[in-house]
């Protein structure tokens, strides 16, 4: 018989077992390696879904040029700024320039005043109109009046001005609307030294208001209200469109003009792996375009995608933290689940072996065809899986290549170890609670320890990032499962030998039998506690952290707004105002309060200390986020004894301020003409931050201020709509902020990173929860034929199916319930040991994540699943061992 058709009906005879191997390689290369492209695909379309959500035309290059040294050098006509564009693009390094599309063109006067001719019914304090040339308008507006700017305008003769240049202008309907212009209105701008004369040809309405064109020149569309600081007045800004001819003639006066040549970035284009480079090109981008202007007028560059990238390179780092700890252990639980199916492969291979070998087969030759038989059953299902996972979207990394490598080679390797441990017949029994330890294993199991030891010291030390390329702090969770694993398996013989002689003491036979068939089972039927315990480990470790990050979310949004919602001016509110606000959907409650983020600290020395200043109710404000996360401090009652002030009003103050100790004592001067002698007497501990200001903050009673008016207003309630809250104070202020709890936590758990970790932590879940249930599948069919043919004589002897389920479950419930409650304690407290390393601030307005949550949920989810299986199981086995005769049985045993 040949070597080939021993090795076919070698593996036909166990072809239920090849069969459960072949499956579980198939999903564990496809799980890893389609993870890993996943990912991958992931960090792409989370950096372009980011890049796509921030505002329009933040994230273009923006070159931008005063016009000032010499108006005959600059560019004066469309031509011009066109190769002047095409001049900055040559400028662009390679790799950057392929990610940016076609310039828009813009040039614009520098806040004109107008002179006269305007109504100006609104009472604007002042009124400004920009003239503009932009590129490519005509593909964007429609006229509804009038028509384009002319040609050319004849000079306009001025009483007071003289004779000054006509430019015809084309006005948006709603600039036409606010600013009182309609076609052939004449009015004067500028200053009596250079001034213009600027007729309305034509009124247009723009085809997409909201198409990115018009990002940068949101003055066309609609003039700009601005407030004037500590004033009721305001300021009404406009801008209209010029044509070629206006434009040129501007360029060629002594008017300083604004350059800008805009290069949009295309999302759909950039991935993450281009992020690094992108920084860095754009950095050479300024530099050549400063270097490049440096004998004319200077130019500059100017986007925001460099903060934005550099902030996803922030997120990016963690998140592939995340991700590797995920691969590594979900790569470790497959090799165990591998070397758990080879193992109950060559276990059903046994019988046939022994009697190769006692009819003169040597163990090389065993060896062997132990070694062909796992590969042929495993390499198929291992290059299908990497199929399969290259067929999942994202780029291939060198997990997704690795991952079939390792788990096809391990098999092959468990099958060499399993077939080199066979025993000659007649002396199968290797007791577990008996068996003393190899030095080799001694050493390993010590290797293991002090490796994980040593790397959650250097996680906690350092920090778990990729970017120190350390393998060790990667690897250092799962060896500290594997670690706990080999303790425990280690511990575990010394209360089964105690388990067993107190079961010898009984009367009855079955605790003695199932703490014998637990004692007496092979060593290496312990395998699945390397599975069950890091598979259980990681699992709940997982919905820790995905727990713990949702409930920093939460805490993080809540001080972010520091109220359900909060809204803040440079114009105070009116008590009107205030009362608009009280009406608008989903407000319960209002406070108002007084800040100035520009207050000055006096302290004795001649120029103070810039701050911020608030000025609110403690008590009442405690009461408006009452059942919130927020633990406001207290209000301070008395001044310190001996300050050089007794009559100072006690503030909370940041710790910078409360070491002071000036001989004069300590002053806050604000807006609204504010002065107020203060002691800080407590630091504010857990206050919201309630503004981006870098300056110290002050927070002190607002009835200590004399007639104020509110310059922020912190809101109670849910549901509340940001827009409906604009439109309550619109009439009185532009310059606006208005943030509510529900939004703030939208924006950060709507991020694209925020998704991919959740995500990535969910599938880490659910795939480990399967792998538990695996290995006590596996842990039930291994040993099952000894077991059915025990349970079989034993029933011989009178032994009831009901005693046949507890004695299978007193063989192999210890070491399945010591293992999945191990998991379970490990899992709870990885978040503790190693989640001090972890960063999850970038996922939570930059506020630390300081703590985990532990929900029971899962771990009881998984603690029931398991018990259930092991209990279905075991009545499945004891099923069918009694469906079977002893005579059956014995001649089963001499087939093999």
């Amino acid at each position: 018989m040949s070597p080939l058709t021993v090795l076919i009906r070698l593996i036909r005879s166990r072809a239920a077992a090849a069969l459960v191997l072949a499956l579980l390689i198939l999903v564990a290369v496809s799980l890893v390696s389609g993870l890993a492209r996943r990912f991958e695909g992931a960090y792409d379309t989370a950096l372009r879904a980011q890049l796509g959500r921030a505002l329009p035309g933040t994230t273009d290059l923006l070159v931008s040029q005063l016009g000032t040294a010499d108006p005959t050098r600059r560019p004066s006509s469309p031509e011009e700024i066109t190769g002047s564009g095409r001049t900055w693009h040559g400028l662009l390094a390679p790799e950057l320039s392929a990610f940016v599309g076609e310039a828009q063109a813009r040039v614009n006067t520098l806040r004109e005043p107008v002179i006269e001719g305007l109504p100006n019914s609104t009472r604007a304090a002042d009124q400004f109109t920009d003239v503009t040339w932009l590129s490519g308008t005509e593909r964007h507006i429609t006229y509804v009046a009038g028509g384009p700017p002319a040609a050319s305008s004849p000079p306009v003769k001025h009483a007071k001005l003289g004779l000054v240049p006509s430019i015809d202008l084309a006005v948006s309907a709603r600039t036409a609307e606010m600013m009182e212009m309609k076609v052939g209105t004449v009015f004067f701008v500028g200053t009596h030294n250079l001034a213009y004369s600027l007729k309305i040809s034509g009124i247009w309405r723009a085809n997409d208001p909201a198409s990115p064109y018009w990002a940068r020149v949101k003055r066309l569309l609609e003039p700009e209200i601005k407030n004037i600081r500590h004033s009721q007045a305001f300021e009404m800004w406009g801008e209209g469109l010029t044509g070629a001819e206006g434009f040129a003639l501007l360029a060629k006066s002594s008017s300083t003009l604004h350059y800008q040549w805009g290069y949009p970035v295309i999302p759909a284009k950039v991935t993450a792996e281009h992020a690094p480079s992108l920084i860095g090109a754009v950095k050479a981008f300024e530099a050549a375009v400063t270097k490049h202007s440096a004998t004319g007028d200077a130019a500059s560059v100017s986007s925001g995608i460099t903060p934005l990238l550099e902030g996803f390179l922030r997120e990016l780092g963690t998140t592939q933290t995340i991700m590797w700890l995920v691969l590594a252990a979900l790569l470790g639980v497959a090799l165990g689940v591998t070397a758990l199916a080879v193992n109950l492969f060559t276990d059903r291979l046994e019988p046939g072996f022994q009697l190769m070998r006692g009819r003169g087969a040597s163990p090389a030759q065993l060896l062997t065809l132990g070694g062909l038989s796992v590969a042929v059953v495993t390499l198929p299902p291992a290059v299908a899986g990497y199929l399969i996972g290259v067929a999942v979207p994202g780029r291939t990394t060198a997990v997704a290549v690795a991952a079939p490598v390792l788990i096809g080679v391990g098999a092959v390797l468990f099958a060499l170890f399993g077939v080199g441990r066979l025993r000659p017949y007649g002396a199968r029994r290797h007791d577990l609670a008996g068996s003393g330890t190899s030095a080799p294993r001694l050493v390993f199991d010590g290797l293991v320890v002090v490796l994980a030891v040593v790397g959650v010291v250097l996680i906690r030390q350092r920090g778990l990032t990729t970017d120190t390329g350390d393998p060790l702090t990667i690897a250092a969770p799962s060896l500290l499962t594997l670690a706990v694993s080999l303790i425990v398996l280690r511990l575990y013989p010394y209360p089964l030998r105690l388990v067993s002689r107190l079961a010898a003491r009984s009367t009855a036979a079955v605790p003695f039998l199932g703490a014998a068939g637990a004692a007496r089972s092979r060593a290496l039927t312990a395998l699945p506690v390397l599975i069950l315990l890091p598979a259980t480990a990681i699992t709940v470790f997982g919905s820790s952290l995905s727990a713990g990050l949702s409930q920093a979310q939460e805490e993080a949004a809540w001080r972010l707004t520091g109220a359900g919602a909060r809204m803040a001016a440079d114009h105070p509110f009116s008590a009107a105002a205030v009362e608009r606000v009280r009406r608008v959907a989903g407000v319960e409650q209002v406070l108002p309060a007084f800040l100035d983020t520009t207050a000055q600290l006096r302290d004795g020395t001649p120029h103070g200390i810039p701050v911020t200043f608030l000025a609110v109710d403690l008590k009442a404000y405690r009461e408006l986020v009452e059942g919130s996360p927020l633990g406001l401090p207290a209000a301070p009652t008395a001044v310190p004894a001996g300050w050089p002030t007794p009559d100072a009003t006690p503030v909370l103050a940041h710790p910078q301020i409360t070491r002071l100790r000036p001989p004069n004592g300590l002053e806050v001067r604000a807006d609204q003409g504010v002065t107020l002698p203060i002691a800080a007497t407590a630091a504010l501990d857990g206050f919201p931050r309630i503004t981006d200001s870098p300056n110290p903050l002050i927070v002190g009673p607002y009835s200590a201020l004399r007639d104020p008016k509110p310059t922020m207003l912190l809101i109670r309630g849910s549901g509340i709509d940001p827009a409906q809250l604009r439109a309550a104070v619109a009439e009185e202020t532009t310059h606006l902020t208005a943030l509510t709890h529900e939004g703030v936590l939208a924006s950060m758990t709507g991020s694209p990173m925020s998704g991919v970790m959740h995500n990535a932590l969910l599938v880490t879940v659910v795939a480990m929860a399967g792998y538990c249930l695996i290995a006590v599948l596996l842990s039930l069919a291994l040993g099952s034929a000894e077991r059915t043919r025990t349970a079989s004589l034993l029933r011989t002897l009178g032994l009831s199916g009901r005693q046949a389920r507890t004695l299978t479950l007193l063989e192999i419930g210890p070491i399945i319930g010591i293992a999945a409650i191990t998991g379970l304690g490990l899992g709870s407290g990885l978040p503790q040991v190693i989640g001090a390393g972890i960063d999850l601030s970038g996922y939570a307005g930059g506020i630390p994540v300081d703590h985990y949550a532990f929900s029971p949920v899962l771990p009881g989810l998984l603690a029931l699943g398991i018990t259930a299986l092991t209990i279905a199981g075991v009545s499945a086995v004891t099923a069918v061992s009694g469906r079977r005769s002893l005579g059956t049985v014995l001649r089963i045993g001499d087939q093999e």
